[in-house]
């Protein structure tokens, strides 16, 4: 009885997503960068927005109480370019920590499992919580370095550069999606 009850739960279920009448839209992937320029000055920060031959457009949506600003840096002026999917860090942080658990777990369950008659020792839950916390700083540390790419002024590095990235600009993105 509580099999046909499932199945015929997971019918409706299934039924209910299949009739929505508008498409879901994907998942928009934004970056942010930093721009060095050849001056001293701090870098430009904000979320890559667009590439072309010639020029990077940034947008500074509320970066250090700034005003919403979208930047034109030329190629020339551009040393080095540092690139990082924005939430990238908390993302690979959540599933190390779900991966540690998860072998914690595992590891935990065949340790209590395996009294044959001798000495145990009962760890409790160290290998749930270790496993957890191995997997939350592997999963951040993986995912802290950003992409980066060295211009030095030089139109012939971008353009080597330039298919790269574009594809982590938000127009390409939203041009995907359309």
């Amino acid at each position: 009885m509580m099999k046909k009850i499932f199945v015929f739960i997971f019918f409706i279920l299934t039924c209910v997503n299949t009739l929505s009448a508008q498409s879901k839209p994907r998942n928009i992937k934004i970056f942010t960068t930093w721009i060095y320029t050849d001056s001293n000055a701090p870098p430009v920060v904000g979320e890559l927005y667009d590439v072309s031959d010639s020029t990077v457009l940034v947008y500074s949506p509320h970066y250090h109480l700034m005003p919403r600003t979208l930047s034109e840096i030329d190629v020339e002026k551009i040393q080095l370019i540092k690139v990082r999917r924005k939430g990238g860090i908390a993302n690979g942080m959540i599933i190390g920590g779900i991966v540690g658990l998860s072998i914690g777990a595992i590891i935990g369950v065949g340790s209590r499992n395996s009294n044959q008659g001798g000495f145990t020792i009962d760890f409790g839950i160290l290998p749930e919580v270790s496993g957890t916390l191995v997997g939350l700083f592997i999963g951040g540390v993986v995912n802290a370095p950003p992409f980066t790419f060295t211009i030095g002024g030089k139109a012939d590095n971008f353009r080597r550069n330039k298919g790269e990235l574009k594809k982590r600009s938000i127009k390409f993105a939203y041009d995907q999606v359309n």
